[in-house]
C-alpha cells in the first residue's frame, strides 16, 4: 500500500540512545510538572516578555520502535513554533474558548494586515467565526479534559495504527499570562451566558479557584475532581497542558453516519443502534457481505476498521465523551490489482484519476475526556461483542500488551505522556483485558480478522492465526492525519 509521508528515521535513530537511557532510569511521574526536565524528542522555549521566564513546547518521544512519519513530525514542529507573544505579521492570536464546556485557549493564524492585539480585541469576543484559521487548541486538565488523555490518544493511536488522532505536544504558559486570558474569558462569558452555563462556570469559578490556590490546599476552594498538580508546574509559575494540532472544519467534518442522532444521556445507546456499529458486531464473514471490487468494498471495510478500532482504543483509554466527537476526512483510493494507493488529490492540485474512489476516513477528535474517567466503552461491552477487526490492529494490541511489563514501557507513559501511577495501572488493566478478550474471541472463531482491504480485493482468505508470527513488530503508523 502506498501512502503519503515517509518515515523520520534519521531523528528516530539519533534519539534512540537518549530515549533508552531516559526510559530505563525514569521514576514514576512526580505530582507536579517540572519544566526543563529531561523528556521529549525536541523542546522549544519562548521568553515571556518582562519576566525572565521561559515557556516550553515539547514534542514527546514516540513509542520505541514506532518513529514519527515526516508529516507527523512536521505538524508537531509547526505547532511548537507557535509563539504567544510575537508581534510579527502572520503571528499567532490567542482567544479563550467560549463554547462547549472546556475552558481552553484557541490558537489562530492572524491574517495579513492585522496585529495580534487588534485581532484579539476584535475577534476574541466572538465564540465562532473569528475571521482567521484556527491552528491549534491549548487545553489543560480541568472540567472533563485531562492532559494525559490528549497526549495518550495520539501516541496509543500511533501504536495501534488506529483513529487518525491529531498530533499533540506538551505546552506551558506563564501563570500570569493565563490569568489575563481567564479574566478576558470571564468578561465575555458573563455577557453571553447565564450563571449556570457550563463554559461560564468553568471560566468564572473553576479557573478562578485554581489560580487562587495553585498549591491545592484543602482549606481553600478548588475545582471539583481536579488536582493542582494536573494544572500547574512545581514552582507554580506555569500552567501546563497539551496543545493539539488544529483540524480545519472544511477538512474534518462530523461523521453523523457513525454517531447518529442522540440525546446526551443516551448517546452510547444511540451509537450502538447505528448501522456502522451493527456491521462490526454482525458474526457473518465480510466475504459473504461485501463484493470484492474497489467501489463496493473500500468504504465498507474502511468504515468497519475505523469503528472497530474506535471500540478498542476507547476501552483502553477510558473515553467518557466519544459520541459527538467523531469526524471524517475524505481521501482518494485506487486499486491496480496488486496494491492500494491513497492520495489527497483535492489538496495536491492534481487531476483525479477516473478509477479513483473518494472514501470517508474516520478522525477521532476531542480526545481529552479519558484515562482518568469512566470507561463507558468497556461498560457497554464493545470488545465482548466485536466480531470483526483488522489483523494489523489485532497484532499491534497483542504486541503492546506483551511489552507492558517492561519497566521502559511504564516509564515512557510517565515521562512522555505525563501519566500518573494510577493512570498507568488503569491503562495496564484495560490492555490486559482487551488482549485477553480479543485473543479468546479469535480462538473461538467469534472474532474474524477480515478487515484488510487489500486482502479482500485480492480475493484472498482472511487472516486466521490468533498469534502474531514469532518476532513480529509493527512499523510506523500510516494513519496519522
Amino acid at each position: 500500500m502506498t501512502r503519503g509521508g515517509s518515515h523520520a528515521e534519521g531523528l528516530a535513530a539519533t534519539g534512540a540512545m537518549l530515549l533508552a537511557i531516559l526510559l530505563l532510569t525514569s521514576p514514576a511521574r512526580a505530582d507536579y510538572y517540572r519544566p526543563s526536565e529531561a523528556r521529549g524528542l525536541e523542546t522549544r522555549r519562548f521568553e515571556v516578555p518582562g519576566t525572565g521566564l521561559h515557556e516550553e513546547c515539547v514534542i514527546p518521544q514516540p513509542f520505541p520502535g514506532i518513529p514519527y512519519t515526516d508529516d507527523e513530525l512536521a505538524a508537531q514542529r509547526e505547532t511548537c513554533r507557535i509563539d504567544f507573544y510575537s508581534e510579527d505579521e502572520g503571528s499567532t492570536g490567542v482567544c479563550p474558548k467560549l463554547r462547549s464546556s472546556n475552558p481552553g485557549l484557541e490558537i489562530y493564524e492572524i491574517p495579513p494586515g492585522r496585529t495580534r492585539r487588534a485581532f484579539e480585541e476584535q475577534y476574541c469576543p466572538q465564540s465562532i467565526r473569528r475571521g482567521a484559521t484556527q491552528t491549534g487548541v491549548f487545553k489543560q486538565s480541568i472540567t472533563c479534559s485531562y492532559t494525559p488523555s490528549i497526549l495518550g490518544y495520539h501516541q496509543v493511536g500511533r501504536v495501534l495504527d488506529a483513529g487518525r488522532v491529531p498530533p499533540s505536544v506538551i505546552r506551558t504558559m506563564e501563570r500570569g499570562v493565563h490569568q489575563r486570558f481567564v479574566a478576558i474569558a470571564i468578561e465575555h462569558v458573563r455577557r453571553r451566558y447565564g450563571p449556570g452555563t457550563l463554559i461560564r462556570v468553568a471560566w468564572e469559578r473553576d479557573w478562578t479557584q485554581a489560580h487562587a490556590n495553585p498549591e491545592g490546599s484543602r482549606s481553600k476552594p478548588f475545582p471539583r475532581g481536579v488536582r493542582a498538580s494536573w494544572l500547574f508546574s512545581a514552582d507554580h509559575r506555569f500552567v501546563y497542558g497539551a496543545m493539539v494540532v488544529g483540524l480545519r472544519a472544511r477538512d474534518v467534518r462530523d461523521y453523523r453516519e457513525v454517531s447518529g442522532k442522540y440525546d446526551y444521556p443516551t448517546r452510547y445507546q444511540s451509537f450502538q443502534q447505528q448501522a456502522p456499529y451493527h456491521r462490526v458486531v454482525d458474526a457473518a464473514p465480510v466475504s459473504t457481505k461485501v463484493r470484492r471490487d474497489l467501489a463496493s468494498a473500500a468504504q465498507r471495510l474502511v468504515q468497519m476498521k475505523d469503528v472497530s478500532d474506535l471500540a478498542l482504543i476507547d476501552v483502553l483509554m477510558r473515553q467518557q465523551d466519544r459520541v459527538g466527537n467523531i469526524g471524517f476526512r475524505e481521501r482518494w483510493y485506487r486499486w491496480d490489482g496488486e496494491a492500494l494507493t491513497i492520495r489527497n488529490y483535492d489538496t495536491e492540485g492534481t487531476e483525479v484519476p477516473a478509477d479513483a474512489v473518494k472514501i470517508r476516513e474516520m478522525v477521532l477528535r476531542d480526545n481529552d475526556c479519558g484515562v482518568a474517567k469512566s470507561n463507558l466503552a468497556r461498560r457497554a461491552g464493545w470488545l465482548r461483542k466485536l466480531s470483526h477487526l483488522s489483523p494489523e490492529t489485532y497484532r499491534r494490541v497483542l504486541w503492546l500488551e506483551a511489552r507492558a511489563n517492561e519497566p521502559a514501557t511504564a516509564n515512557w507513559f510517565f515521562r512522555e505522556l505525563l501519566f500518573t501511577e494510577r493512570d498507568w495501572q488503569n491503562f495496564r488493566e484495560n490492555l490486559t483485558y482487551a488482549a485477553a478478550t480479543l485473543r479468546s474471541r479469535c480462538r473461538s472463531g467469534a472474532l474474524r480478522l477480515d478487515l484488510d482491504l487489500e486482502v479482500h480485493l485480492r480475493g484472498e482468505s482472511a487472516e486466521s492465526a490468533c498469534e502474531p508470527p514469532e518476532g513480529w513488530a509493527p512499523g510506523p503508523s500510516p494513519l496519522a492525519p
